[in-house]
């Protein structure tokens, strides 16, 4: 799951001469847009645990905490590197 959040990161921060009349994000827009979604993604995992009783269910939503959850963690790495300064957590 981190190779896809470097890919998205990048993919999102590059410039590109067809973007020209798509909003401009920086690396903070990126990031915090990128947190609120993978911490949205954690709790309607744990809402559809706490509602079904049906195993397949949570399993997918156990297998879906878990990569929100690393996708955080990985987030924070890549805002300190990119000196963002984020208030990314990896609360799950």
């Amino acid at each position: 799951m981190g190779h896809y959040l470097i890919v998205l990161f990048v993919s999102l921060t590059s410039a590109s001469a067809s973007a020209q009349n798509r909003p401009k994000y920086n690396d903070a827009h990126i990031v915090e847009i990128m947190t609120v979604t993978d911490h949205g993604e954690i709790e309607l995992a744990k809402l559809a645990k706490n509602k079904s009783s049906n195993a397949e269910i949570d399993t997918y939503a156990d297998h879906m905490v878990t990569d929100h959850s690393e996708n955080l963690r990985e987030l924070a790495r890549l805002a300190g590197v990119k000196g963002v300064g984020s208030a990314v957590t990896a609360k799950s």
